[in-house]
């Protein structure tokens, strides 16, 4: 069992570290809160982060490995917002959508 501690919008401020601590978590899920080295260095307990989005760029991955830390994302977090938005970007520069909007909006 690993104690898990889900921090969402910006934790209201507080580093990760701050929820490690108060629940001796040796798990995060985080949406875009930064898993630097200065503050996995202040989580000695963590053994898991798990990102909430495509990617994981806030998390320093080298430091994470050298603290034997594995870092994984959701499978499957927002793909069908992802191809909604590559779908949709695709018929604005077909029929030229935004260019014809900010046109018109100029004046123009």
């Amino acid at each position: 069992d690993i104690n898990l501690v889900r921090i969402e919008d910006g934790g209201r401020g507080l580093p990760m570290d701050h929820y490690v601590k108060e629940y001796a978590a040796q798990g995060v899920a985080l949406t875009f809160e930064p898993a630097t080295a200065e503050v996995l260095a202040r989580c000695p307990s963590l053994k898991i982060i798990s990102f909430m989005a495509v990617g994981h760029d806030p998390v320093d991955l080298a430091a994470a490995t050298s603290r034997g830390i594995v870092v994984t994302n959701v499978t499957g977090y927002c793909d069908e917002e992802v191809a909604l938005h590559a779908l949709t970007m695709a018929f604005d520069l077909a029929r030229q959508v935004t260019f014809h909007d900010r046109l018109v909006r100029g004046g123009g």
